[in-house]
């Protein structure tokens, strides 16, 4: 009966009550199934009705492969999506989706446009308040309905237990793939000693504000600068053979899962499983920041990864670079140099002394200098103007870092010492 509460239907020729009765098995064959001419069917289930509305709201859809009323019912051919179920082995596209309704119309088209066309695509909808079922309904995809609420891990893991094929791709429902993403995966799996994938955000992305194009500069000068023998996921596009995938129940850490890719990479890598890091496999971040959302999540990031680091410890093999996941120990000395300019610039204001201008001018020479390469290259790419936005900028946002991190330490260790003291108390209770 489980699996009639998590499928939303959409199976040609069948009213909602008959395809839930026909059971998840019998769906997975169904859905996205192309002919021997390669025509991909379209899957109608009848609840586009309601979805039109929404679309002014929640972004267009170009693509033809859009369920709309003209469409209900059809059959797309090769010429409406120039893509091919191909020669390569089958493969899954799996995407957690909570309250996106603004971006998963993008994302979903561009799944459907890509040069080769997965076997299934499942949207694992999270308890969205919004309309992201509805969107996903306009497309020839599987909709899964969850309300977990812990981070987009374990809508990941919901998805990957339904999935058949052997390659499972995730894709981030505030990110577009570009129309080789999936032909570049499959080729890095012909390597039998690749066991996962992982990608990075593209610079560009069609975004407005100066803080989303400085995220999306900042985290693809961090992953180029990673070696292609990766010990992290990235979330925002990564595959795996199944056969490798660790079912596991992430940490969740006050903001939830926010770092369980990075978390899944650590198991794998225990395991023994090699990561590669493809720095050709971009993804477009469609997500728009402001001041207050950036430093948010800037802030609880961190603060997952330290939690992360005093649940996993730097005796791993896996740190044995100086790094943890993809943070790199001068990453970490550059967060405490902002936080000690920052607060030298507030003691300045206050006592005006001149120790604290010394204080400040020197860990901002320091820290300049760790991000003398970034901003050198953002100079060249973005001009003068971004730049010197950046400059500004940077050491805040590296300050709000550090304390993240700093923050991330205490409550792990917090948490560390009250598991620690249940179980002494647990010991003794059992003794007597």
């Amino acid at each position: 009966m489980a699996e009639k509460r998590l499928v939303s239907i959409a199976m040609p020729g069948l009213n909602e009550e008959e395809a839930i009765g026909a059971g998840i098995e019998q769906i997975q064959k169904t859905f996205a199934r192309a002919n021997s001419d390669g025509e991909i069917v379209v899957c109608d289930n009848g609840s586009t009705e309601n979805s039109v509305a929404n679309r002014e709201e929640y972004g267009s859809i170009n693509s033809s492969l859009a369920l709309d009323t003209s469409l209900r019912g059809t059959v797309l051919s090769p010429q409406h999506t120039k893509s091919t179920i191909s020669s390569h082995q089958p493969f899954a596209v799996i995407i957690p989706a909570r309250n996106a309704a603004r971006t998963l119309a993008a994302c979903l088209e561009a799944v459907f446009l890509s040069s080769v066309l997965p076997a299934e695509v499942v949207v694992v909808n999270d308890g969205s308040s919004d309309p992201t079922a509805e969107i996903a309904s306009r497309f020839p995809c599987r909709i899964l309905e969850v309300c977990l609420e812990r981070g987009p891990m374990p809508p990941r893991l919901v998805g990957a237990r339904a999935a058949e094929a052997p390659i499972l791709i995730f894709v981030d429902a505030d990110v577009s793939v570009k129309k080789d993403t999936f032909e570049r995966i499959l080729a890095d799996f012909e390597n039998p000693e690749i066991h996962a994938v992982t990608g990075l955000l593209s610079r560009e992305a069609p975004v407005s504000s100066f803080l989303s194009h400085f995220k999306n500069e900042y985290m693809n000068y961090i992953f180029k600068r990673q070696p292609s023998d990766s010990r992290f996921l990235y979330g925002s596009v990564w595959a795996i053979r199944k056969e490798c995938l660790i079912f596991f129940e992430p940490i969740d850490a006050l903001f939830g899962g926010l770092v369980s890719d990075s978390e899944l990479g650590l198991r794998l890598r225990r395991e023994n499983r090699r990561i590669l890091l493809d720095h050709a496999l971009e993804v477009v971040h469609l997500k728009e920041y402001n001041l207050l959302r950036l430093l948010k999540n800037d802030f609880q990031i961190p603060f997952s990864f330290a939690v992360l680091l005093l649940a996993y410890g730097l005796e791993n093999p896996v740190t044995c670079e100086k790094r943890f996941s993809h943070v790199s120990v001068g990453q970490v000395l550059a967060t405490g140099l902002a936080f000690m300019a920052i607060t030298g610039m507030g003691l300045i204001l206050l006592f005006r002394h001149p120790i604290f201008w010394i204080q400040t001018m020197s860990c901002l020479s320091l820290f300049y200098a760790h991000w003398f390469n970034f901003l050198e290259k953002v100079l060249k790419e973005r001009g003068i103007l971004f730049t010197a936005k950046s400059l500004l900028f940077l050491p805040l946002d590296q300050a709000v870092m550090f304390c993240g991190m700093v923050t991330g330490l205490i409550y792990g260790h917090r948490q560390k010492f009250l598991r620690h003291a249940l179980g002494v108390l647990r010991h003794r209770l059992h003794r007597r």
